[in-house]
């Protein structure tokens, strides 16, 4: 699976936007987790779950590194269920920023 996000700053708007190529569902309610700096990276981990039918969970985890002196990041999605104990990589994102 390949995501492209396209990341601009608007200056009317005087914010960043982003536009998303993919569906990633699950990264949009990976909104709460815990942050921690090792050297020059930050890494954000967080976690959701979801139910998916009347008797299947759906668990969902995300590790992010973000390089903070090269503006390049990577995240790791990984999905199970409650069917299955084995953890199954859903997404690698790796993205660089452009100037």
């Amino acid at each position: 699976m390949l995501d492209i996000v396209y990341f601009n700053f608007n200056d009317i708007y005087g914010k960043h936007e982003s536009l998303w190529l993919s569906s990633t569902w699950p990264i949009k309610v990976l909104m709460q987790g815990d942050i921690d700096f090792k050297g020059a990276e930050l890494w954000y981990t967080s976690k959701a779950q979801f139910q998916i039918a009347d008797t299947v969970m759906e668990y969902v985890q995300s590790i992010l590194r973000m390089n903070l002196n090269k503006g390049h990041f990577v995240r790791n999605t990984d999905i199970k269920t409650s069917r299955d104990a084995i953890w199954h990589l859903h997404m690698l994102e790796n993205a660089i920023k452009l100037d």
